[in-house]
């Protein structure tokens, strides 16, 4: 079997991911399929992209 090449997803599309898994509407395997991405691509996405929103909001209250 071939091994399919590298992808780049845009930032629009891993905040889109990151937010439905933060909804918790579907299981990481329900996002997984349909987003087409690896479940462990998920989480990292939706960790990065609610720590980033915590490091913003810490930001302001300096």
């Amino acid at each position: 079997m071939a091994r399919r090449p590298r992808r780049n997803h845009s930032n629009d599309f891993k905040a889109k991911v990151a937010l439905a898994a933060i909804k918790a509407e579907k299981t990481l395997t329900e996002l997984s399929a349909e987003f087409d991405v690896h479940q462990n691509q998920i989480i990292d996405w939706k960790n990065r992209w609610c720590f980033k929103k915590y490091a913003d909001y810490i930001l302001t209250l300096i």
